[in-house]
């Protein structure tokens, strides 16, 4: 889901004969991320969000590139999984293929991993992987909600981590600097 994607959502939510026209939102890692995303551009139906494990602060800093390094385990592994999510054959496919044996074959290229049974998946691993540099891929909306704090909707938020999660860095970061811009209630 985009930000778009999100915002249109919230206010599709909103309009519908039984709404009050208020929506909250929840999710859980990538869900968490997505109800981010909406956040920053502000729908006006959106009047809270609980994160939980997730709302990615700045994936070129954390989860995806740790200041430029690729986690290709964390990455390749999530990529592998989800690719057959909804698609038995290619779940198949990729589990006749251990994620592992592919580590030595990067950087891979398209049309030439299992992933390329998943093109979307293919796509978004190989974007991940290529763009080493902080540039205008990971300030975008999708990757980096703490270039986009200003922007989003002053609403109450429920941050929720684990000391040992790999959002924790993110968790704390998206509190901190939500908490110091915004007037609502933000909870840790």
């Amino acid at each position: 889901v985009t930000a778009p994607d999100g915002y249109d959502t919230v206010e599709w939510l909103a309009r519908l004969p039984y709404s009050d026209g208020e929506v909250g939102m929840w999710g859980t890692s990538y869900g968490a991320h997505t109800q981010a995303d909406a956040a920053k551009l502000a729908p006006p139906g959106l009047r809270a969000l609980l994160l939980n494990f997730g709302g990615l602060s700045n994936g070129w800093r954390v989860k995806v590139r740790n200041h430029g390094a690729f986690e290709l385990a964390q990455q390749m592994g999530w990529a592998f999984t989800e690719a057959g999510a909804d698609h038995p054959e290619v779940a198949e496919a990729l589990a006749a293929e251990p994620v592992e044996k592919w580590f030595d074959a990067t950087p891979l290229r398209r049309g030439l991993s299992p992933l390329a049974l998943a093109p979307e998946f293919e796509r978004y691993f190989l974007e991940e992987q290529a763009h080493a540099d902080y540039d205008a891929y990971w300030k975008g909306l999708g990757k980096n909600w703490s270039e986009h704090y200003a922007a989003t909707a002053d609403i109450p938020m429920l941050h929720v981590g684990g000391w040992y999660d790999s959002y924790c860095g993110s968790t704390l970061e998206n509190w901190t600097a939500l908490s110091a811009l915004k007037r609502s209630p933000m909870r840790l």
